[in-house]
């Protein structure tokens, strides 16, 4: 009985190791099969929650793939400005008629620089404001879908200046809404931002036609900080006329000592 037992022991310690080979490979065949699985992973889009599928290539096996959030068909509507701009506010000079264009400049620009009123130095927008835009930012605005914002990663790349300040909201909008937008975006930029202004009109802009827009008031005040002699990026969401960010740019100006005053949007309207 006893030299029974011992048979079996020895079997046991012979096979132990193998057995110990084989879990360790299966772990490993796990590993590998998880990772692979996760190329195909289903995403879903942001807007329309349907399947983000992009094609897979060969560089998907040994490379990270960015991360998309939304679908193929949801960032066709994306439009990309592109071909001749205004050289100060970036509106896109092919969808002007010629009469509307002064050396590369349209003529709401021009009739900015001949006013006592231009203070900010050029803008820079990425995308069309279109009916799939005009959606996606009243969602993140009114309904606090901050979670969209992720639809712009990858492609925010903001000027070098010596400081970057986000158009402020009232305290009002900002208790209402949660988070800036403005501030959202410098965070997708990858940037630190100085809060040198504060809003002292809580009234929408988005409720106001052109000539109102045109028409108003000073919203702004300064913070107590010094910007003497250093050159300032804005950043906002929409340039529709560019009096907001007249606002802004004056008291950087004129209050602050900015040296010189441009600005960042998502969006040219």
């Amino acid at each position: 009985m006893m030299a029974r037992r011992l048979v079996i022991l020895f079997a046991f310690s012979v096979a132990l190791p193998s057995w110990h080979i084989s879990v360790s490979e299966k772990t490993k065949t796990n590993e590998k099969e998880d990772k692979l699985m996760a190329l195909f992973s289903e995403q879903r889009c942001l807007n329309c929650f349907g399947a983000v599928m992009p094609p897979f290539g060969w560089q998907d096996i040994f490379f990270q793939r960015k991360k998309s959030y939304l679908c193929v068909q949801c960032e066709a509507n994306l439009e990309r400005i592109s071909g001749p701009v205004c050289s100060f506010c970036f509106r896109e000079l092919n969808r002007l008629a010629p009469e509307y264009v002064v050396d590369g400049v349209c003529l709401d620009c021009v009739r900015w620089k001949m006013s006592t009123k231009c203070f900010l130095d050029g803008n820079t927008s990425l995308f069309h404001y279109n009916e799939f835009l005009k959606d996606i930012i009243a969602r993140i605005k009114y309904r606090g879908d901050y979670e969209l914002f992720k639809i712009f990663s990858g492609l925010i790349q903001l000027r070098k200046v010596d400081v970057v300040v986000p158009i402020p909201l009232s305290r009002e909008r900002h208790l209402e809404r949660g988070f800036n937008q403005a501030e959202a975006i410098g965070v997708l930029g990858g940037t630190e931002m100085v809060v040198a202004l504060n809003r002292i009109h809580s009234e929408k802009q988005a409720k106001k036609d052109r000539e109102a827009r045109l028409a108003g008031v000073q919203v702004f005040s300064a913070n107590a900080i010094d910007v003497s002699g250093k050159s300032v990026l804005l950043l906002d969401d929409i340039y529709t006329t560019g009096r907001t960010l007249q606002y802004a740019a004056e008291v950087l100006k004129e209050d602050c000592g900015a040296c010189t005053v441009h600005s960042f949007t998502l969006i040219r309207g």
